[in-house]
């Protein structure tokens, strides 16, 4: 079975847990003590149980399965946040729907978006009419945040972490996506915090979190799965992930809060 190891460490004093996720029923956990130790306890969660362990301790899982793991190594004070941005920390969808609905004359909701290739669900339209409306001025101005993602980026930034918008966003969207929606929805971020690329798996973070799961597959970082319409029949546990619902669910993830 293969044994993975992370650091557990603190950032500006502040405690925090590396997070496990996927392991089977056999998994095995355990911590070792080494010459960094800073003294200052917290806990290890492996599915319902608890292991003390000292900060600055590597940390090693065994798992008789898989060895699936959402753990990202702590041992540096800033932790490297990758974020998604559409359905993430906005709501294209919704903004989207609405305005096929509206220029097409159909009532399809949100919710009903089940799978990503959204023209599945407008029968009777072609790719270039489903596609085409986010190409109209003035369309990107129209998406809104999501709830709680512009507190919790700031958040993330005023602990210290670095933070970066890793998006897939089409090249010729990316003027007026960017200059309407980005940096208008979120004007503390900058250019610097911006990566575009469609080969998320190519970014080096700690953690990515994004609503896609092809974006999370195989990605060299925790995996933090944003629920939405499309997702939520994936089995993200089983597959080494963490879902959240909510930006508040987010940020406790990160933060290593136990939600109450």
């Amino acid at each position: 079975s293969p044994i993975r190891s992370g650091v557990y460490g603190l950032s500006a004093g502040r405690k925090r847990r590396c997070l496990f996720s996927g392991l089977d029923a056999g998994a095995e956990a355990r911590t070792m003590p080494c010459s960094q130790n800073a003294g200052k306890a917290g806990r290890i969660f492996v599915g319902c149980g608890q292991l003390p362990f000292q900060a600055g301790m590597p940390i090693l899982w065994k798992s008789a399965g898989t060895g699936a793991s959402a753990c990202w190594k702590m041992g540096e004070e800033t932790v490297t946040i990758l974020v998604d941005m559409d359905d993430t920390i906005e709501q294209l969808l919704k903004a989207w729907v609405g305005r096929i609905n509206e220029k097409y004359g159909r009532s399809v909701s949100r919710e009903d978006i089940t799978q990503w290739n959204m023209t599945m669900f407008f029968p009777g339209l072609t790719w270039d009419q489903v596609y085409g409306v986010m190409d109209e001025p003035g369309f990107w101005g129209t998406v809104e945040p999501m709830p709680g993602a512009a507190e919790a980026l700031q958040h993330f930034m005023q602990e210290g972490h670095e933070v970066y918008i890793v998006t897939a966003t089409y090249y010729g969207h990316v003027r007026e996506k960017m200059g309407e929606l980005l940096f208008r929805r979120f004007p503390f971020l900058s250019w610097n915090q911006l990566i575009i690329t469609s080969r998320k798996q190519m970014i080096r973070g700690d953690v990515l979190i994004d609503d896609g799961v092809h974006n999370l597959e195989g990605g060299q970082y925790a995996k933090v799965l944003f629920s939405a319409p499309h997702n939520r029949a994936y089995d993200a546990e089983g597959n080494g992930m963490i879902r959240v619902n909510s930006w508040e669910e987010a940020v406790a993830v990160i933060d290593g809060m136990d939600k109450k």
